[in-house]
């Protein structure tokens, strides 16, 4: 992380002005694009939606379609084609319209991964390598409580071309990456100063219209629901294949935002039912607010509510997963079957996890 902030600051450094530069378009500098998508390249969810992308707007690409005016797309999202197919309505579906703003978790759950989304707030132009970026952005939950965050200039990228977006995401851009998942289905506002955004001339900042914006711009979202990631789940009791676990390994299930602690999971094996332990998890410790709550763990215990081992058989689960914040539930169904023993060094096995009530 060190290495990329130093190479970051060397690049903006080079590029954000000096004599060498390139002469910038005449007029204001305008925020073009606000995206929300993954923050890095190969990012759990592939996935990036443009907040500014409304209808009617000249970043909409849900225009006329028919069998003789077939949908293109000229970007991949972590080389998959997104969807553009034409509507019953007759119109391509854009895939960047402004809706629910996805969600990304960290994939491994150390620290540094910054939530795994990032906001960028793409300019027609460069900006000076002088804006402290983190006096310029800020991000407020519903209460309008700062979101902790990191806030870095990117310089790199193109506002209106990219065979990427997630691999080459537009630019240049104030990038705002969040210490902790951002709830689900919770509503934030971007608050911009815009008194400190100016090209490398002088010029102030505009909104994508062109208008000279004075004091403070501001974009309100709305966050999608709660999902379960399968490619943080790891042993995915939902999908329809069956999932065999050791008699020490827990269920470990992977969301797209925080779980509330009050989240419950019932458990049965042959009608019977089997009693668990089902928890966020909490890193190392219990108790603690981590990027980890992304994870929810499931354990079978004793009477005394001590973990114990599953007895081998199969079973089967019914999940309540509260969104924290207040986010609503999601309902996960699954089975699994347990069998053979017990394997040294196993990430799932309980040993490995802080077992929490």
């Amino acid at each position: 992380m060190r290495r990329i902030v130093v190479l970051l600051a060397i690049s903006v450094a080079a590029i954000g002005c000096g004599e060498d530069s390139p002469t910038d378009p005449t007029g204001p500098v305008k925020l073009v694009r606000i995206m929300v998508q993954d923050a890095v390249g190969q990012g759990v969810r592939g996935v990036a939606m443009d907040l500014l992308d409304t209808p009617g707007s000249p970043l909409t690409s849900a225009v006329s379609c028919d069998v003789n005016h077939p949908c293109v797309v000229e970007f991949t999202l972590q080389h998959v084609s997104p969807d553009v197919a034409c509507t019953s309505a007759g119109l391509c579906s854009d895939p960047l319209a402004a809706g629910l703003a996805p969600l990304t978790p960290p994939e491994s759950h150390v620290a540094g991964e910054a939530g795994g989304t990032q906001i960028r707030l793409v300019f027609n132009k460069l900006l000076p390598a002088s804006i402290p970026a983190t006096q310029v952005v800020e991000i407020d939950d519903a209460s309008g409580t700062p979101v902790v965050g990191t806030v870095t200039w990117d310089p790199a990228g193109s506002q209106t071309a990219s065979s990427d977006l997630i691999l080459q995401p537009y630019g240049p851009a104030l990038v705002f990456k969040p210490d902790a998942p951002l709830n689900a289905s919770a509503t934030y506002t971007i608050k911009v100063n815009a008194a400190l955004v100016t090209d490398r001339n002088g010029d102030p900042m505009a909104d994508q219209n062109g208008v000279v914006v004075a004091g403070t711009y501001t974009k309100s979202f709305t966050t999608e629901g709660m999902l379960l990631v399968p490619k943080t789940t790891p042993k995915n009791i939902a999908a329809q294949t069956a999932v065999t676990l050791t008699p020490d390994e827990i269920v470990q299930l992977g969301f797209n935002a925080p779980a509330a602690a009050t989240t419950t999971c019932t458990v049965t094996m042959g009608g019977a039912p089997v009693t668990v332990a089902t928890y966020p998890e909490n890193g190392d410790t219990c108790g603690a607010t981590t990027a980890d709550r992304t994870l929810v763990n499931l354990v079978a215990v004793d009477g005394g509510g001590a973990p114990t081992d599953w007895a081998a058989g199969d079973y089967t689960v019914a999940c309540t997963v509260d969104a924290a914040g207040g986010g609503g539930s999601l309902t996960v169904n699954g089975a699994f079957t347990v069998s053979g023993a017990a394997v040294a060094n196993d990430p799932l096995s309980r040993s490995a996890h802080a077992v929490c009530p």
